[in-house]
């Protein structure tokens, strides 16, 4: 048990890799590049389930997963919940899972835009990954033991805004946490900020991107067990196509970071959350939907799935959020958690919600089926001659890779800011 102003912390790690036997029988695809066209030819990294146990003096524990996934279905995090609210007593809303976004990870979502074999996550492989994950927070909540819990808050230059280019609206936020034993050992060291996890391009071999050459280095640096997690990142890509430079440059910065003043954090934890609905604009007109139909590849793809789903096809898009605190009063840390790919230029006023709070955004947690752009990007740059939706890929194309009927509607601003206002005004110790 922590003492009285302290926690107790506990890190696991499972390695989610898929087996050989899946890789040779040709049943592993790697998510996220549609120019791939065959299965997986081997494993260039191994990938990993990486679970952040934080428990307060009063006993309350709150969860922070890492995984090394491209997306993230909702039924996944719902499983894994319910087994661990009944294994360990931790209420849902104190379990967060957040996917590194890497494209070099298997397909776990089932999405019938994207082409044959691409489109179905392999269910013995979706076993392997609900049980590592959960056999990861089982032996962190196993490894616990006291700590004291260090912030520091500065930048990196990894990343550019790929939507709009410089200096545009990336957000270089890099938060860091550290976890101390007594006796000055590390347990963890935890980084967050935004950068879209395809320094590797289209390679076809398991791969953690630049996230697994970060941790290792970061680990080589401190000992314990090192974590990225992923922000809002809807338009971050990083600076340049090297996995390796990108990994060592986000490392030092975490290491410089840690090597400089960092606060400490104490109190209790706290988790809540919600759903926020944002409607699709209306399906596109017949013209578009019957020059869909008489193109080749996604485009088709995505009119034959809208007219199998015909009146079933959603009308929203239904988004969780979370808020997850750990301290007391303005000097508590307090993570902004949503699903699917938010765009860096909804983080400013997610932010001001708490100015005088540290507030850490996280994207990319809990289920990742989309992106969510701001009205900024929905509407920049745009196409005169919209087609299915507009030459913007972030506030358009990318909408029918993941199966939906049409963009956002551009309220979307408006609905983001006030569902997490709406949150935190039920939890007043926030």
């Amino acid at each position: 048990m922590a003492d009285r102003a302290g926690f107790t912390v506990g890190i696991g790690v499972r390695d989610i890799t898929p087996p050989d036997t899946l890789i040779r029988d040709g049943r592993i695809w790697l998510w996220g590049f549609g120019s791939r066209t065959k299965p997986a030819d081997g494993v260039h990294d191994r990938l990993n389930a990486q679970a952040l146990v934080i428990r307060d003096a009063q006993g309350a524990a709150i969860v922070l997963v890492s995984v090394d996934l491209g997306a993230l279905d909702p039924f996944l995090t719902a499983a894994v919940r319910v087994r661990v609210e009944r294994e360990h007593g931790i209420p849902a809303e104190r379990t967060c899972i957040n996917v590194t976004h890497t494209h070099g990870a298997p397909a776990v979502v089932s999405i019938p835009t994207w082409s044959p074999r691409f489109d179905r996550a392999d269910p013995e492989y979706l076993r392997l990954v609900e049980d590592g994950i959960v056999d990861a927070i089982r032996a962190a909540i196993l490894a616990e033991a006291p700590a004291a819990l260090q912030f520091a808050r500065g930048s990196t230059g990894i990343a550019y805004d790929r939507h709009f280019g410089e200096p545009g609206f990336h957000d270089p936020t890099l938060d860091v946490l550290r976890a101390i034993r007594p006796n000055g050992e590390t347990i963890v060291t935890a980084c967050f900020t935004a950068c879209h996890a395809v320094a590797r391009g289209d390679y076809n071999r398991v791969n953690t991107d630049f996230v697994g050459p970060a941790r290792m280095r970061i680990e080589q640096e401190f000992g314990g067990v090192a974590l990225f997690f992923q922000a809002f990142t809807g338009i971050s890509n990083p600076k340049v196509r090297d996995a390796e430079r990108i990994g060592a440059e986000l490392a030092e910065h975490v290491i410089g970071l840690c090597r400089g003043s960092m606060e400490e954090i104490t109190g209790s934890v706290e988790g809540r959350l919600d759903v926020i609905r944002f409607p699709f604009q209306p399906l596109p007109a017949e013209s578009n939907l019957k020059r869909a139909r008489e193109t080749a590849g996604i485009y088709r793809r995505w009119a034959r799935a809208m007219a199998e789903l015909g009146s079933t096809c959603p009308a929203e898009l239904t988004t969780p959020i979370q808020a997850i605190r750990i301290g007391e009063g303005e000097d508590a840390w307090i993570l902004s958690i949503s699903a699917h790919e938010v765009t860096s230029d909804l983080g400013a006023p997610i932010r001001a919600l708490r100015p005088r709070n540290r507030v850490t955004l996280l994207g990319f947690s809990n289920s990742q089926l989309s992106y969510l752009p701001s009205r900024r990007v929905l509407t920049l740059p745009s196409a005169e001659e919209p087609f299915p939706f507009c030459a913007n890929y972030e506030g358009g194309v990318a909408f029918a890779w993941y199966g939906h009927r049409a963009p956002l509607s551009f309220d979307v601003d408006e609905r983001f800011v006030a569902g997490y206002a709406a949150l935190l005004d039920r939890a007043p110790a926030y």
